[in-house]
């Protein structure tokens, strides 16, 4: 996806995005770092726009990595972030030191138009992170229209929502699929998507689904995430 500077003039509306950035930690260093972070995140990022979540990544590439989850909030809202001494000293004194690497940072916002939600709590997500191909994005929004109509007329009882990344700092991060769920029995129940695809879009409809899903993306890669509940701030 290409974005230009006309992409990040905001609406005055609400709307959803969070603040994510990738980490791993020193081996040697984990006790002093789950200490550090719960201290950091307890005292200054409790509630609203400046809330953090601690997400581990169980599966993938960068399993073993941490995500430190800020949000939901708004551009205007980061500008209000903490960052008094207190706050800034606290981080890179006692956080930063059982850090090994930082990676990437950015800023996710979801795309309620193909979203499907349904009133759930998850402490693990199911990501799914697309390549997509030059200038193809509105090809793969009407992909994902063909599944929202699916999950709508099925009626089906769990979510995926959208995220596009606001910068581009990756030529194959360029939309996140995100489902949560709570037992990893999910991944053994019998899946029917095919089926109720081709009774919604007719016979053969898959087929083409595929197709046309190949002709856009490049690849893609999928990540599980566990909520670390100790480590982030408290609920409101």
């Amino acid at each position: 996806m290409a974005f230009s500077i006309s992409s990040f003039a905001q609406e005055k509306e609400s709307y959803t995005m969070f603040d994510n950035t990738r980490f791993t930690v020193k081996t040697d260093k984990m006790k002093e770092f789950g200490k550090a972070m719960t201290a950091h995140n307890q005292k200054y990022h409790n509630d609203g726009a400046y809330h953090a979540n601690v997400w581990m990544v169980s599966v993938g590439e960068h399993s073993g990595d941490f995500i430190w989850s800020m949000g939901p909030c708004t551009f205007t809202e980061l500008d209000g972030s903490p960052d008094s001494k207190e706050h800034t000293e606290d981080w890179i004194f006692n956080v930063m030191p059982t850090i090994k690497e930082m990676h990437e940072s950015n800023m996710w916002r979801l795309d309620t138009k193909h979203s499907y939600s349904v009133d759930e709590q998850s402490n693990k997500l199911s990501i799914s992170v697309f390549d997509i191909k030059d200038n193809q994005g509105y090809r793969f929004k009407d992909i994902l229209d063909r599944v929202l109509k699916v999950y709508k007329e099925k009626e089906y009882k769990r979510s995926f929502s959208t995220y596009w990344p606001q910068f581009s700092i990756s030529n194959e991060d360029d939309v996140a699929i995100v489902s949560g769920f709570n037992k990893w029995a999910r991944f053994d129940e019998d899946r029917t998507f095919k089926k109720d695809f081709e009774e919604v879009h007719g016979e053969g409809s898959w087929t083409n689904f595929i197709k046309d899903l190949d002709s856009v993306i490049n690849g893609s890669k999928d990540e599980v995430w566990v909520f670390v509940k100790e480590l982030s701030g408290k609920s409101e």
